[in-house]
């Protein structure tokens, strides 16, 4: 079962990915900041509310695979898959059921607002990776301490 809603979530976001579809206001400020040099990136983000991490990778990423539209989309498209796996971990180390993972990682796959956010060149899919990967680890340390 897990299987298969982790391919469902895979499936969904690549489809996602492959549509055609035209750019928005705060993508193309994406966009340009993966055409700049690093330095320029980081001295545009210091004025940014936005970490310059997704800034940077996707700079180093469009460096090393081209500027593809399928490449700005990579980054948010690996999180929101990772995302749904970590959903699954998750939702089992905090309940301790499986069933509880398959549940937490099935509305993670289906959900339209995390499809939509695997899709767009913004930051925000990783965000939620990170937030879920950070908690995962901090349960797991919480767990080891406490033993």
């Amino acid at each position: 079962m897990a299987i298969l809603i982790f391919f469902v979530g895979f499936l969904l976001r690549f489809l996602m990915l492959r549509s055609e579809k035209s750019l928005w206001g705060d993508e193309w400020y994406s966009v340009e900041l993966a055409q700049k040099s690093i330095r320029e990136v980081f001295a545009i983000v210091t004025e940014d509310v936005h970490p310059p991490f997704f800034y940077a990778a996707l700079n180093l990423l469009v460096r090393w695979l081209g500027f593809h539209e399928w490449v700005l989309r990579l980054i948010p498209f690996s999180a929101g898959v990772g995302t749904v796996f970590l959903a699954y971990a998750l939702g089992r180390k905090i309940t301790g059921d499986r069933k509880s993972g398959l549940l937490s990682s099935f509305l993670v796959a289906l959900s339209p607002y995390w499809l939509q956010l695997s899709n767009e060149i913004r930051s925000y899919s990783l965000l939620g990776f990170l937030s879920c990967l950070g908690t995962l680890l901090f349960l797991q340390l919480a767990d080891r301490a406490s033993t």
